[in-house]
């Protein structure tokens, strides 16, 4: 995928504070809206061993770090014609064109884009530049092949050929950077990609110095964000304020995530919970995250906070990995009385709990998220499962008994299905049994409810029943089509060889094609699958 339609793969789980110079390694959000459905990324041994052809690995590293290229354009570089826009979603469709028609085109296409970039009035942002670069490679990584690959991509010249070195280093950050070493110092994409390769290095005045000369040649948000960010990281908060007030109130929301995080570092914890609550909706968590992350007392961001969920939610995470999950329950515990009909946080909530050892707090916020979400299986089972963990098995059972009482009264498959896991999880086989069997007759045409009794026949003992259910699951499925048939067949498999009966199995499997009523199903294909489960019965010789 091209950088203008890459998700933020570099960046950790939500909780987990993003690199400062990310938009430039992670690529802008949303800008390739009529460029395609999106490619496999090329890596550098992807795409150097694709266009590098009969000429063996090495060429990917000299593809990689061969940083000699002048700024000049030689003759033997093919010249391609783009389209007189600077609108990157035109412009997608013309790069994915001309790289497709080999690697002369790549490079002429790298050349034009590079021109674009440099020459005239408007030019490419560093975003387009990189996005569209990303686009050229991706487009290319399936036509550039044979020996003269090599010698044509080394024609080209440009800033967007340094950017598509570096992009092809992969990994090799020092190879990624000795493609920039010696291109175009006056093209603020270049200083931004070198911004990012140190950054990710650990070389945070390098990146920050790399930052402000791109950001004097182009006042991108998101290089703004990034070395605000990097000012926070560095303790200086109140030079990434400073840095920022020339684009408060843009609604950038890089610009917006870096001001509230560098007011979490300064202490100012009134305007953090102002900037989150006058924040869009959507945009909230996100605020509140960045803010947790970068809060210099945490406790003094909460008690100010306090009338935020968001904020509230956010700091809750921090405190989880910092003081344990009792720590971020009692954050979460405010949070779920501003937002009490909130089932998710409820379910949060009463994990934290249940991790801190508070079984009975645990308890009651799975009863309020099974009250708010009474169709979801996992707060009706959970609190059966804590009490059997702590040895309070009659408990178990009277909640397992009281969710069949109420499944029965409704008559409801699944919620007979849920009551069936119930039972199981308190270890009243017949009651489960009973329950599946009540729930497959509710609704006698689902798979899924079939397969759950024959899971509740095994575990009662009755491996003949079970065994014959799976078989009809098998054969036909319970609504006339197969139903998962490859699991069926492992499962099929292993009940008969744990339980004994692979001689039944394997007279049950020879009679069953001749029973098939699958109409999709062709009629080899049952006798095929049961042959080979008759196979795998018989130990080898």
């Amino acid at each position: 995928m091209g950088v203008l339609s890459r998700a933020r793969e570099a960046s950790g789980p939500p909780e987990a504070a993003p690199r400062p110079c990310e938009p430039w390694h992670a690529g802008a959000r949303g800008r390739r809206a009529a460029a395609g459905p999106p490619k496999p990324r090329a890596s550098c041994v992807h795409f150097a061993a694709l266009i590098a052809g009969a000429l063996g690995s090495a060429a990917c590293s000299d593809w990689r770090t061969d940083s000699t290229h002048s700024t000049e354009t030689t003759e033997s570089t093919k010249r391609i014609e783009l389209p007189p826009t600077t609108d990157p979603a035109v412009l997608a469709g013309a790069v994915r064109n001309a790289a497709a028609g080999g690697c002369g085109d790549l490079a002429a296409t790298l050349a034009a884009l590079g021109a674009r970039a440099t020459e005239g009035r408007p030019r490419l942002r560093s975003r387009e530049l990189r996005g569209l670069v990303d686009d050229a490679l991706d487009a290319a990584s399936g036509a550039c092949r044979g020996n003269a690959a090599r010698a044509t991509l080394a024609s080209a010249r440009g800033p967007a050929v340094a950017l598509a070195r570096s992009e092809v280093s992969g990994a090799d950050q020092a190879a990624a950077l000795a493609s920039l070493e010696r291109a175009h110092d006056d093209v603020a994409a270049i200083r931004f990609r070198r911004a990012e390769l140190h950054e990710r290095a650990g070389r945070t005045d390098e990146a920050a110095r790399e930052l402000r000369r791109g950001l004097e040649l182009e006042d991108d948000p998101d290089a703004r964000a990034a070395l605000a960010r990097l000012e926070v990281v560095r303790g200086r908060p109140e030079a990434a304020l400073r840095l920022l007030a020339a684009a408060q109130g843009s609604g950038h929301e890089a610009i917006a995530e870096a001001r509230t995080a560098a007011l979490a570092a300064a202490g100012r914890d009134a305007d953090v919970v102002l900037e989150v609550s006058r924040a869009p909706i959507d945009l909230r968590p996100e605020l509140a995250r960045a803010a947790a992350r970068a809060a210099a007392a945490p406790d003094r961001l909460a008690q100010a906070g306090r009338g935020s969920s968001e904020i509230l939610r956010a700091l809750a995470d921090r405190a989880r990995g910092e003081g344990g999950p009792a720590a971020s329950a009692r954050l979460l515990a405010g949070a779920a009385a501003l937002e009490p009909r909130d089932a998710a946080l409820a379910q949060t909530l009463a994990q934290d709990l249940a991790a801190a050892g508070d079984l009975d707090g645990a308890i009651d916020a799975w009863d309020r998220a099974a009250a708010l979400a009474p169709a979801a299986e996992r707060p009706c089972l959970e609190p059966i499962a804590l009490l059997v963990g702590a040895g309070r098995s009659s408990d178990a059972r009277a909640r397992s008994e009281a969710l069949a009482r109420a499944a029965r009264s409704g008559g409801d498959a699944d919620a007979l299905a849920r009551a069936s896991a119930g039972a199981a999880a308190a270890g009243d086989r017949a009651l489960a049994l009973a329950l599946a069997r009540e729930a497959q007759g509710a609704r006698p045409s689902d798979g899924r409810l079939a397969s759950i009794l024959a899971d509740r026949l095994e575990e009662a003992g009755k491996h003949s029943e079970a065994l014959e259910a799976l078989v009809r699951l098998f054969v036909c499925g319970a609504h006339g089509r197969p139903w998962h048939r490859h699991d069926l067949a492992r499962r099929l498999a292993a009940l008969a060889r744990s339980s004994g009966q692979a001689d039944a199995l394997e007279a049950r499997l020879r009679a069953a094609p001749s029973e098939s009523r699958c109409t999709p199903t062709r009629p080899d294909e049952l006798a095929q699958m049961a042959g080979a489960i008759v196979a795998s019965l018989r130990p080898p010789k």
